[in-house]
Order: C-alpha cells, then sequence, then structure tokens
C-alpha cells in the first residue's frame, strides 16, 4: 500500500512512531521501580534478626572505613544457633544465653556450650556432672526469648 503525502492524509490521524512524551514517561517507571527495588532490597530486617554481633543493628555497614567510598552497603549474617550455660568455679549453673527464637530442638540441645565464669570466656568440656547441672536451668528458662533467658 502506497504512503499518501501530506495533502492527501487526514489531519487528525496520528504519526505511526510513538510520541516523545510517552517515551520519558515509560522511561521514568522503569526508573521509579529500580529505585523501589534498591530501597527494598537495603531495608532494615532483610536478612537475620538482630543477632547481637552487628555494631550497627540495621545490618548496614558504611565502607568508608575501609578507605573506599562513603557508600552504604547492606551486609546479612548466617547465625548459627548457640546455647551457651555460664557456670561458677565450683560448677554450679549462674545464666543461661541463647540466640534462639523459639524452644530449641533435641539437635540444638545437643550443642550446648558451657562456658566459665562469662559468656565471653572460653568452653569448657562438658562433662556428665555439667550436663546433669545444666537441666534445671533448661527446663526454666524462657525460651522463645534471645538472650539471657535464665539466671540463678
Amino acid at each position: 500500500m502506497r504512503r499518501l503525502g501530506c495533502r492527501n492524509r487526514n489531519p487528525h490521524e496520528g504519526h505511526d512512531r510513538v510520541p516523545r512524551k510517552s517515551r520519558r514517561s515509560t522511561a521514568a517507571v522503569f526508573t521509579g521501580a529500580m529505585v523501589v527495588m534498591i530501597i527494598a532490597i537495603a531495608l532494615p530486617g532483610v536478612g537475620t534478626s538482630e543477632a547481637r554481633i552487628d555494631p550497627n543493628r540495621y545490618g548496614l555497614r558504611t565502607v568508608g572505613a575501609a578507605g573506599g567510598s562513603a557508600a552504604t552497603v547492606a551486609v546479612r549474617f548466617t547465625v548459627r544457633p548457640v546455647i551457651v550455660l555460664v557456670v561458677d568455679a565450683s560448677g554450679r549453673p549462674r545464666e543461661l544465653w541463647t540466640n534462639i527464637p523459639g524452644r530449641p530442638a533435641a539437635a540444638e540441645l545437643a550443642g550446648l556450650r558451657v562456658r566459665l565464669g562469662s559468656v565471653r570466656s572460653g568452653d569448657l568440656a562438658l562433662s556428665d556432672a555439667l550436663r546433669s547441672a545444666a537441666e534445671t536451668p533448661i527446663e526454666d528458662a524462657r525460651w522463645g526469648e534471645q538472650g539471657r533467658i535464665w539466671e540463678r
């Protein structure tokens, strides 16, 4: 089919190409969607629950300290479930700590760590006496909370 000249064309018909304004609005929608996606990825709480190991509790760190740009980068942690029993010098339980959000499974209880005097001290070997001493704190603990869940 032959295209008509400007004198024979209907003046109410538009051009075949997409107007420049609609191309701009398409680009604006795409750019807006990208900005929303980037913000959603960097929101606080993405990754893990507050694991008490990140100095900035939102999981964000600044690269400026490492000599890089001052951009903010999201850092995600995979936190191993830990149950720590703190005992005194005579082997009696003083505190029970955990980072598990609910009641622990049997495998998590089997990984019980025992430390002398403080949560930050080194692990002790788990003897039968320490295992039997740990039964009372494990039964009386406030499972479902994180942090110190039992104290003598």
